[in-house]
């Protein structure tokens, strides 16, 4: 896959997540726009995700399910998940964002 392509999944995956869309409806030209931040989920929504993996109510590792697909960590999960190409997974889980610098470019 190309790397544009690449950036268009995750571009897609943060608007999908509503990380994003409340800072562009406000911008009227987004190529001027430069956010940075941190992509996270929380302790008790990995514990959540993994017991509905454990349980079979969602795909977990290798998207399979049971006790052996659970994922090891949260921060392995938020980093993972922004990066599928199946955007109804990112849609189900359940991420955070903090942004820590915001800039529109002259």
């Amino acid at each position: 896959m190309q790397k544009l392509s690449k950036l268009k999944h995750l571009l897609h995956n943060l608007l999908l997540q509503n990380f994003v869309s409340p800072f562009l409806n406000s911008i009227k030209d987004k190529r001027k726009l430069e956010v940075r931040g941190e992509i996270f989920m929380t302790k008790s929504d990995f514990d959540e995700l993994n017991h509905k993996i454990k349980n079979g109510q969602l795909m977990g590792k290798m998207g399979k399910t049971g006790i052996d697909s659970v994922f090891a960590n949260p921060r392995n999960v938020a980093s993972g998940t922004i990066r599928q190409l199946d955007s109804s997974v990112v849609a189900d889980r359940k991420l955070s964002f903090i942004a820590y610098y915001l800039d529109i470019l002259e």
